[in-house]
């Protein structure tokens, strides 16, 4: 039959009126309307603005297997790190200097393979301490300590911050919405030869979608990664191996290119074999790291 509609305009049958408020959060949650290309690049931080990383990673649930002829023995194995760093820029455009503040960087391991798990917490070697960084001639940074030279353990400790500084995620050109590119994480590529010789490493960045983030137009990329690497000492009797398998997703801020939080998830694998004892060792990996600005 005919339908007549109310004086005052309104659908009372309709389940809900929605306020405009309401309108506008669901609206900033949709991605917003491609357009034909973006542009990322490196976030470029200014003189007098401070950058507060925050970063987690989770590999507890892990198992280790032991193994010496016939006999074996199993246990718990698991390590939890968090870590709070403050990064600064200083120099001029052409010798640029940077400066990292180690606020704090907890390590707990966890590893039981006579049914009693044993937990130690301890400070990572670079807690407390100021790290120094400067450009060169490859643009690439170069990280010290200041004031003095590192140990063996903060060297290491700085060559992985240094590769992390050193990341690259983006192309050179514009990308469209669905495109995906070969990316160097290098971080992972120097985590992965510490234990073993050359690795492969097969690592992808895909442009998922662009959306209102946290009120940023926000990209949002998919990442993959998967490495294999081996090591042989024939003299010494010894042998590893090691893959990685990691799955995530990157915001980028595009307003500042800022890469505001990156979240990673997977696992890996290592066998060592020295005589005739062999350890395996299969860990769950999952990791968030978020960035701030402030001054």
């Amino acid at each position: 039959g005919l339908r007549v509609s109310p004086p005052d305009g309104k659908c009372y049958s309709c389940p809900m009126n929605p306020s405009p408020g309401v309108l506008l959060t669901i609206l900033l949650a949709l991605p917003l309307p491609a357009q034909s290309v973006y542009r990322l690049q490196p976030f470029q931080q200014r003189p007098g603005q401070v950058l507060t990383m925050r970063a987690t990673s989770d590999s507890t649930g892990g198992s280790m297997v032991v193994q010496r002829g016939e006999v074996s023995q199993s246990g718990a194995m698991g390590i939890k790190r968090e870590r709070t760093y403050e990064r600064t820029i200083g120099g001029t455009p052409t010798a640029p200097s940077l400066q990292y503040r180690i606020l704090s960087d907890r390590i707990s391991t966890t590893v039981g393979t006579d049914g009693v798990p044993r937990t130690r917490t301890a400070d990572a070697p670079l807690t407390g301490l100021s790290v120094l960084g400067f450009r060169d001639a490859t643009r690439q940074w170069r990280l010290y300590l200041k004031g003095r030279t590192a140990s063996n353990d903060e060297a290491i400790a700085l060559a992985e911050l240094e590769a992390y500084e050193n990341r690259s995620w983006f192309l050179d050109s514009a990308v469209k919405v669905g495109a995906e590119w070969v990316i160097n994480p290098g971080f992972i590529r120097h985590l992965t030869e510490r234990d073993v010789d050359q690795a492969e490493i097969n690592a992808t960045a895909k442009l998922r979608e662009v959306s209102m983030i946290d009120g940023e137009k926000t990209a949002v990329l998919d990442l993959t990664v998967k490495t294999m690497g081996s090591k042989d000492n024939p003299i010494a009797g010894t042998s590893s191996g090691l893959s990685i398998a990691l799955t995530g997703t990157l915001h980028v801020a595009l307003d500042t290119m800022l890469d505001k939080k990156l979240v990673m998830s997977g696992g890996f694998t290592t066998v060592a074999r020295e005589g005739g004892v062999s350890t395996t060792v299969k860990m769950p990996y999952n990791a968030t790291v978020t960035k701030t600005l402030g001054r």
